[in-house]
């Protein structure tokens, strides 16, 4: 609290308690959906909940829950534990939990932070394992030997593709695999036949723009807006009227590429809106639901690889979407409000990203980070990472990175030829935080701090010339 000389009250800010929690609760243990041959366990790090329930449904939207289970706290960390018929179904967690932002306890339903499977649109995880056969193309375990030979790293060369863009209006496609994973999965489309001749040229990798569960494109397609090509052959082409269609529609076509400042808040990004940074997108696959998305993103990933190409991911850490206890793409600061996201010396979060600014300071936003990474690279095979806005990343987490996943190459043989490079190649956007932000826990990973930290510096502005 803030008084002034005569003893008059001033100001006052909360209590932030990221460093008590990091003291007395930072955890290493088992987290998300864990499988034995009879059981699914559960475990959920919410050291500052009052109470945490699960509730159990059998279908992807609508209905009652099949059962409703209380989960037990442990030195901050919840579980409970049922039976393996689970797998299948899909959760949500109730979280009773005092919020900074309404100064009172709130009710929060939440998906699992480490949630791997989704319903559409993120409504409820699905309690699903990545290593079910039913969730791997045939070949997928030895896609390691598979790996295209890269003697050099001064031999990439990457090619920046949007998973929709690559093929939304390849008529030679089935309709239904237009925009999505499976148009990788074809031999002879225009698309294909154009990184073919890329690949022979020299290219050696394809960075796909985000893949994560992003908000602000609709996982369900029967949802979409189309234009009508034949209307939009009647207008003048010199006039505002085929722009005023386009126009219309814009938020609610199922594209979500622009990231134009200038139209921010017109739908206009590339997918740069996290919300679940563990789980394939949605919007990409034939169903949104089941477990579908895992198997087709698996199956580009793999076909990809056949076509000589490593694939990079565009991974986006540094913010997420929503906040608060009742926005529905809000999930990690309604499990601990407070901890996830950065704020100032006034209790404000910091939103110099874009929107709510992640704090890795904090131990367990770095193990989320650490651990989602690594769950890129074992369970989907790919081949490296490019970090949005890593500037504002804290440069100890980017050693970690860099560390962790070089040393995942080596234990388990990624790529088994002497003759190859070894390494997941991890290369960042580093731009500098705003000077006035907060930054007390450490210091941010900028494209000047780069020397001798084993992670690439990438430059945004050679993009846009």
């Amino acid at each position: 609290m803030l008084f002034a000389a005569d003893g008059e009250f001033v100001n006052a800010t909360g209590l932030q308690l990221s460093g008590v929690l990091d003291e007395l609760f930072s955890y290493s243990g088992m987290l998300g959906a864990i499988y034995s041959s009879e059981t699914v366990s559960l475990y959920l790090w919410s050291p500052t909940a009052q109470d945490v329930s699960v509730c159990i449904y059998k279908d992807p939207s609508g209905g009652d829950p099949l059962e409703t289970v209380h989960l037990e706290e442990v030195n901050g960390v919840w579980s409970a534990h049922g039976p393996r018929r689970w797998e299948g179904y899909y959760y949500v967690y109730e979280v009773s939990v005092y919020h900074h932002s309404t100064l009172q306890i709130e009710k929060c339903m939440a998906n699992d932070p480490y949630a791997r499977g989704l319903s559409s649109d993120g409504t409820r995880t699905l309690l699903t394992d990545l290593g079910s056969i039913s969730s791997k193309p045939e070949g997928w375990d030895n896609l390691a030997d598979e790996k295209p030979e890269l003697l050099s790293f001064s031999d990439i060369s990457i090619y920046e593709l949007h998973v929709r863009d690559f093929s939304a209006n390849d008529f030679a496609l089935n309709p239904d695999i237009r925009g999505g994973y499976l148009a990788f999965t074809s031999q002879d489309s225009p698309g294909i036949l154009h990184l073919k001749k890329l690949q022979e040229a020299g290219l050696t990798h394809v960075h796909l723009l985000p893949t994560f569960q992003f908000a602000d494109v609709d996982d369900d397609k029967n949802k979409w807006k189309s234009l009508d090509a034949d209307k939009l052959a009647t207008m003048p082409p010199d006039s505002d009227e085929q722009q005023a269609q386009v126009a219309g529609i814009q938020d609610q076509d199922g594209y979500n590429w622009g990231y134009n400042p200038v139209l921010w808040g017109d739908g206009y990004n590339w997918g740069y809106n996290p919300v679940l940074w563990g789980v394939p997108k949605g919007s990409y696959a034939s169903n949104p639901n089941d477990s579908c998305r895992i198997l087709e993103f698996r199956k580009m990933v793999q076909a990809l690889n056949r076509l000589g190409l490593r694939v990079v991911l565009d991974v986006v850490y540094n913010h997420l979407h929503g906040s608060g206890p009742h926005d529905e793409n809000s999930v990690l600061d309604k499990v601990v409000p407070g901890y996830y996201l950065r704020r100032n010396a006034d209790g404000c979060i910091e939103h110099s990203t874009c929107v709510n600014n992640t704090a890795s300071e904090h131990f367990m936003v770095e193990r989320l980070i650490l651990d989602d990474l690594l769950r890129w690279a074992v369970d989907y095979k790919v081949d490296g990472f490019r970090f949005d806005l890593m500037g504002h990343i804290m440069k100890s987490t980017m050693v970690r990175v860099s560390v962790e996943l070089l040393s995942f190459d080596t234990i388990h043989s990624f790529r088994e030829s002497s003759s190859l490079v070894t390494g997941i190649e991890t290369v960042g956007e580093g731009s500098i935080p705003d000077k006035g932000e907060s930054m007390a826990g450490g210091r941010p990973r900028a494209m000047e701090d780069a020397w001798q930290s084993g992670v690439g510096g990438w430059r945004p502005r050679s993009r846009r010339v």
